[in-house]
């Protein structure tokens, strides 16, 4: 990769946002240029900036990092958020994907799964890190237009898939065999219009499936 990606720190504590530089700067493509702690003069200063990517903490004083999200989508959708928090809850990864987000990161994941990220995002626009457990998140009661055309069967799959379960893994759940599930598996990619399983799984969030 040779093109660069310019980021945007937005966290009120300064010692993550040193630590991100410093682990960004031994990357020559990743280019930070601006930080803020305050979401406030952030927003009134986004409508002048310019960079690719924001990596975006949820828990921010005076306004907060969902609120921000929004915003930011709204008047600037090319940007692309990477939301780096200390809740490692399912709620607060649907609630900033449904927002917009391109991923939901924890602060104690691996640097290299940082980096792994933000060249992803970068490249598709999502990420989906299998260390999220959505295991607690059952799919929606009602669930939206595209939701409506997969079968129970693809519900079921995509329960496991959003687990982070391979088809072999899924194909031992069910019992059936893998190349079943990879059969279910591309069914619901072509009825969420999606590409690959990451993708697949931001889109159900996204379209209250979860």
């Amino acid at each position: 990769m040779n093109e660069s990606i310019e980021i945007f720190l937005l966290d009120d504590h300064k010692i993550v946002r040193d630590g991100l530089k410093s682990i960004l700067s031994l990357f020559p493509n990743f280019k930070i240029v601006g930080e803020e702690s305050h979401s406030s003069k952030f927003l009134s200063a986004l409508p002048h900036l310019k960079f690719d990517i924001l990596i975006l903490d949820i828990s921010l004083p005076e306004i907060s990092g969902i609120e921000v999200l929004k915003e930011v989508k709204k008047t600037r959708p090319e940007i692309a958020v990477v939301v780096l928090s200390m809740h490692n809850n399912p709620e607060y990864m649907i609630r900033a994907l449904k927002a917009g987000a391109a991923t939901y990161l924890t602060k104690d994941i691996q640097s290299e799964v940082l980096v792994e990220a933000l060249l992803e995002v970068k490249k598709s626009g999502v990420y989906y890190p299998s260390e999220i457990n959505l295991n607690s998140q059952p799919l929606a009661q009602e669930p939206s237009e595209k939701g409506e055309v997969l079968t129970q069967k693809e519900k079921d799959v995509l329960r496991l898939m959003v687990k982070g379960m391979s088809s072999k893994q899924i194909a031992a759940e069910f019992g059936l065999s893998s190349r079943t599930i990879e059969s279910h598996r591309l069914n619901i990619m072509k009825k969420l219009g999606t590409s690959n399983s990451a993708e697949t799984i931001a889109v159900a969030i996204k379209q209250s499936l979860l």
